[in-house]
């Protein structure tokens, strides 16, 4: 903890069994049962993805990825991806590879509450319950 309030990346590693207060006080965590994915086939890869029910019922990751994309966004509701990405990484240990997902913007398209969107070379994201003009609508 004393090195992550120093402003230094903590890198961890370790099974699902991991106490969370370990997870949680590493700039990026992976589970090592995710490690190794990135050589699998894409059919593997797909059956091993997260359920995007189950994404969507994780309120911790919900809320951290609804956060950064309120706090990268501009005046019309979209979010540069490489600000949410840095944001996440400043924020809280995520590692796409353990829910699945190769790149932290297919984790983000999964769930299903974000759009996303490539535009001249930069990745978008926004909320989906952000209305036209970027202000959130309330449900």
């Amino acid at each position: 903890m004393r090195i992550l309030a120093d402003g230094l990346k903590v890198y961890g590693f370790g099974q699902r069994k991991t106490p969370e207060p370990f997870v949680n006080a590493c700039s990026l965590f992976t589970y090592v049962e995710g490690l190794g994915q990135s050589s699998a086939s894409p059919e593997t890869l797909l059956e091993e993805r997260t359920d995007p029910r189950t994404l969507r019922g994780n309120t911790r990751l919900v809320l951290m990825m609804r956060n950064t994309v309120e706090a990268a966004r501009g005046d019309d509701g979209w979010a540069n991806f490489s600000a949410v990405r840095s944001q996440i990484g400043n924020q809280a240990s995520l590692d796409p590879r353990n829910y699945g997902h190769r790149k932290l913007n297919d984790l983000f398209e999964t769930t299903g509450l974000f759009d996303v969107r490539r535009k001249n070379q930069r990745l978008l994201v926004r909320d989906k319950r952000s209305g036209a003009r970027g202000t959130p609508v309330v449900s």
